[in-house]
């Protein structure tokens, strides 16, 4: 397993996504982590084995919600650039 970093802005887009839910089913909320929790495994096991989104990101989808992880590989670790909503422009690809 690779190790896993956050980027800070990342860290807020999961958060937003979780209060936004919150807001509406706590049920729903709990999904959304567990899910998120269950993509950053699934990255962390094999990370090249999720599709490139341009040259140096790739992504893995969440199951069930309407979000994606973008990850990019560095030396020894993992790097979380964004938990993107799949109907948001690609907003995060000025984080470095």
């Amino acid at each position: 397993m690779s190790r896993i970093e956050f980027h800070p802005a990342a860290n807020f887009d999961a958060h937003e996504a979780v209060m936004w839910y919150q807001k509406r089913s706590r049920r729903a909320a709990g999904g959304f982590e567990r899910a998120l929790s269950n993509a950053i495994k699934r990255i962390s096991a094999d990370p090249r084995s999720f599709p490139l989104l341009d040259d140096v990101h790739r992504f893995c989808i969440l199951k069930k919600y309407p979000y994606y992880v973008v990850f990019r590989l560095i030396a020894d670790a993992i790097i979380v650039v964004a938990v993107a909503h799949a109907h948001r422009a690609d907003y995060w690809h000025e984080r470095e």
